[in-house]
């Protein structure tokens, strides 16, 4: 059979590809269409872990690839999230242990007596204790009538 191009999945450097025989599997990382002279390295936030592949496949959640024509995506850990498909970056991983959709580092909560507290609603819970203070020891607050 003669062929005046590669099949997609492989490729050819001879512009003067005559059979299949002259024909290259692309590597894993990589993909190619029909009548490549080379692979074409999936692109970040997408991996090829199959020789002779047509697409690069998408970076499912909670992984992430970082560098064109990886091979397989990295896994955020167990308590690693993202958002959605194709994260480029470990910095796109969020951890949320408490699993309130909000990355921990990002987290305003205080832990008090093994409860958990928004920090936003401990300081005014503090700012309004210490007006009531200030205001008994002005003495504008009675609690004893």
């Amino acid at each position: 059979i003669k062929y005046s191009q590669c099949p997609a999945g492989t490729y050819s450097t001879n512009y003067s590809t005559k059979s299949i025989l002259d024909c290259t599997t692309v590597p894993i990382g990589t993909y190619s269409n029909a009548g490549s002279s080379e692979p074409i390295k999936c692109s970040k936030g997408y991996y090829q872990d199959s020789e002779g592949s047509v697409t690069c496949l998408v970076v499912p959640k909670n992984y992430f690839t970082a560098q064109q024509g990886s091979t397989y995506p990295t896994y955020c850990g167990d308590e690693g999230i993202t958002l959605f498909e194709a994260s480029i970056s470990s910095k796109q991983c969020l951890y949320d242990n408490d699993r309130d959709g909000v990355d921990d580092r990002n987290d305003k909560f205080i832990y008090f007596y093994g409860n958990e507290y928004p920090l936003k609603y401990v300081i005014l819970s503090i700012l309004l204790n210490s007006v009531i203070i200030f205001l008994y020891a002005r003495g504008d607050l009675d609690f004893e009538s």
